[in-house]
Parts: C-alpha cells; sequence; structure tokens
C-alpha cells in the first residue's frame, strides 16, 4: 500500500494531502517523503490518541516529525491535548480546528464530562450525533447495543441510511434500547 501511494503522489503531484485515519496519517507522510515530493501532509485526529493501538501511536509520533508533514490538526482541545506527549516539532506543527461545535458548547460538553468522572452505573446512555450515512458506521454501534443490555442509544440526525439502519435495529431486536430522534438543531443537540 505504501508504494502504491508513492506511485500515486509521483505521477499526481499534489499540492496538499490531508488524511483522517490514524493509520493514512502515517502512510502520507511517509509516503510523500519517500517520493521526494514537496508535497504538503497535514495529518488530523478526530479521536484521543488514547483510543489508538500504542504503537500506531508512537509511529504517528514519528511520522508527524517528517518535514512532509505541516500542520497536525485536532477537532477539539481536548483531542489536541492528548498530543502533549508527542516529540516538540510535532507539538509545534498543532492547531485545533473545532468540530463545528460553538465554543460555548464545547465547553458544555467538557463540563459534563468532568462532572461525570469517574461514575460508572446502571442506565447508561450513549447519544450519537452525526449523518447517517455509511462513514460514520452506526451499524456498528447498533450491533454493540445487543452486546450492552443495560444501555440506550439515541441517534440524533438523518441521511440516506436511515431505514436500512432501522431495519437492522429490528432485526438485532434492540428497537426498545436505540432511539431515531432526527435531525434536532445543534443546540438542543
Amino acid at each position: 500500500m505504501l508504494w502504491n501511494l508513492v506511485d500515486i503522489i509521483r505521477r499526481e503531484k499534489p499540492d496538499l494531502i490531508v488524511t483522517a485515519m490514524p493509520a493514512a496519517n502515517i502512510l502520507a507522510a511517509i509516503a510523500a517523503r519517500i517520493a521526494g515530493r514537496k508535497s504538503c501532509v497535514v495529518i488530523s485526529h478526530h479521536s484521543p490518541t488514547e483510543t489508538h493501538n500504542p504503537l500506531l501511536n508512537r509511529i504517528d509520533g514519528l511520522a508527524g516529525s517528517l518535514d512532509s508533514v505541516k500542520a497536525v490538526v485536532s477537532v477539539s482541545d481536548s483531542v489536541s491535548s492528548t498530543l502533549a506527549n508527542k516529540s516538540a516539532r510535532y507539538r509545534a506543527k498543532r492547531i485545533t480546528i473545532h468540530n463545528a461545535l460553538p465554543p460555548e458548547i464545547e465547553q458544555l460538553l467538557e463540563n459534563l464530562a468532568a462532572e461525570r468522572a469517574g461514575r460508572i452505573g446502571t442506565g447508561r446512555k450513549v447519544v450519537a450525533t452525526g449523518r447517517l450515512a455509511y462513514q460514520k458506521n452506526y451499524p456498528l454501534l447498533i450491533r454493540a447495543a445487543v452486546h450492552m443490555p443495560d444501555v440506550d442509544i439515541d441517534i440524533v440526525g438523518n441521511g440516506p441510511d436511515e431505514d436500512a439502519l432501522k431495519t437492522l435495529t429490528a432485526a438485532l431486536g434492540v428497537t426498545e434500547r436505540v432511539h431515531f430522534l432526527g435531525h434536532r438543531p445543534r443546540a438542543e443537540a
């Protein structure tokens, strides 16, 4: 895969390469360097790095320090803070571009997380927000509901996969605990 990507970069000569997945962050940075192109690579992090494979996380730190990587974008201050253990060269490239949440909503989420830190109980709820499309992998969440009988799931959003997701929910017998709430205004969501 790496060599295919090197060939594509050499052939297409992109000015900019943007990645959005942990493995792609690494591959693009290394491929751009091997290709010998002056392509700018912008890697992005959408989830805390402690949720990544530890080896992948270490390699990300090395790859993100390469000259080919011009910026390391995080979608929130919380995600950016998980990059604090990377090298100084890596950290200097960090930029936070908030993931379409106004600062007051992000602050509310951080306050709620701090308030609930360390609390584990029954009757838990998972709330997922986003477009109901294959990129979001909602089927995985719905299948997980089968293994979490004490968890209710609220899904906020609409999209092309809504009917298929409702069909899957019914087929798995979790319609009592998986709720499709439709589109909601941002503040309400």
